[in-house]
């Protein structure tokens, strides 16, 4: 009979000693002092690297894993490698992102993922399902939305890619991390284009009130062409012309959180597509607008102040002579004029409660 065990012994979570006896292939040996299996392989730049396990089936499907990753070209020198160490790699090379675009990807990443557990995890034993489950704890417990979630999943994917290029791994595990999430969340309401009869009561009411109506020009230009909010505040005199009525649109005018400089600031970049640079024809209340614009900022002696950096993708090293510009000599960014257009509608929705007839406003945004 064994020895008898006592109930310490029996119950507790202490490992059983490996089986000495068992019989090892070729390459295979026992650590005595450290009770270990081992066995050596090479990775693709010709060093030799020890694998070890408890035991020799551990060992075995560790070796395993190592021969499938040679099979398939996959570099076994990179396995220490962790997410966190892929992405900064990535950053540094990445090529072709707008300024503010780069800001927000490091922005998102960094504060949702360097450094958190997935972060810091291997490279080649991230799966789909530690991706998900990241995900849903962003989800869960710190409580960001699924529009946030998937800015960093855009990341993430593009990182994994990248490590799939590199031959870090074989496959990439972000594919499909956030189907089931954008799937069980209900999706929002488009917002809707503001109606004819919407968008005469919102330049109405603006040229009618004192206290708004020097933000006619800008507005007029903004509902009769169509443009991106960063094309227009970007506009130049020398962009337009108005005796063919065209607007030449060739760049952004771009307000975005710099990592490099500490703090927010403006930056002339490329458009957002190829097709964005293009002309626009001006209408004659367009044309008007910008008139009104001109005799506007000689009434009052206020000139653009500033000198703005360009993107090595731009034609100019700097831009300056802005047509829309603040109390300070510089261009005005989206926020501000969101945050016109929030007071606007919210005082012409007062006015209309108290007349009959005028049209209530939604709520609406540079975007809408």
């Amino acid at each position: 009979m064994g020895k008898k065990l006592t109930y310490q012994e029996a119950t507790s979570k202490v490992s059983p000693k490996p089986n000495q006896n068992q019989a090892t292939r070729k390459g295979e040996g026992f650590n005595k002092k450290t009770g270990l299996y081992y066995c050596y392989y090479y990775d693709e730049q010709g060093k030799r690297k020890k694998l070890t396990s408890k035991t020799l089936e551990g060992l075995r499907e560790k070796k395993a894993e190592v021969d499938n990753l040679s099979a398939h070209q996959v570099k076994l020198s990179a396995k220490d490698r962790t997410l966190d160490s892929v992405y900064e790699e990535w950053l540094t090379l990445k090529r072709g992102l707008v300024g503010h675009t780069k800001a927000n990807y490091q922005w998102v990443y960094e504060h949702y993922c360097l450094g958190h557990k997935l972060g810091k995890m291997k490279i080649q034993e991230i799966t789909k399902g530690a991706i998900r489950d990241h995900y849903n704890k962003l989800r869960d417990q710190k409580h960001l939305s699924v529009t946030t979630i998937d800015g960093l999943q855009t990341v993430v994917n593009q990182v994994c890619a990248f490590a799939v290029e590199e031959r870090y791994i074989r496959l990439n595990p972000a594919l499909g991390a956030m189907t089931e999430m954008k799937r069980e969340t209900p999706k929002k309401q488009a917002h809707p284009a503001l109606t004819l009869a919407e968008h005469e009561r919102f330049l109405k009411f603006i040229e009618e009130s004192p206290k708004y109506n020097h933000w006619l020009p800008i507005f007029k230009v903004f509902l009769g062409t169509g443009m991106r909010v960063a094309e227009l505040t970007g506009l130049r005199w020398k962009d337009i012309d108005l005796e063919n009525k065209r607007i030449h649109i060739d760049h952004n005018l771009l307000y975005y959180s710099d990592k490099e400089v500490g703090h927010c600031r403006f930056l002339v970049g490329k458009p957002k597509t190829k097709a964005s640079k293009r002309i626009v024809l001006m209408s004659e209340d367009v044309k008007e607008a910008f008139i009104q614009q001109r005799e506007l900022l000689e009434k009052s002696g206020r000139k653009c102040t500033v000198r703005i950096e360009g993107t090595d993708d731009v034609a100019e090293a700097f831009y300056t002579d802005f047509i829309f510009i603040n109390k300070d000599g510089g261009p005005y960014h989206q926020g501000t004029l969101n945050k016109t257009i929030g007071r606007i509608v919210r005082d012409a929705n007062v006015e209309a409660m108290d007349k009959e007839g005028l049209t209530m406003l939604p709520d609406f945004s540079n975007h809408c």
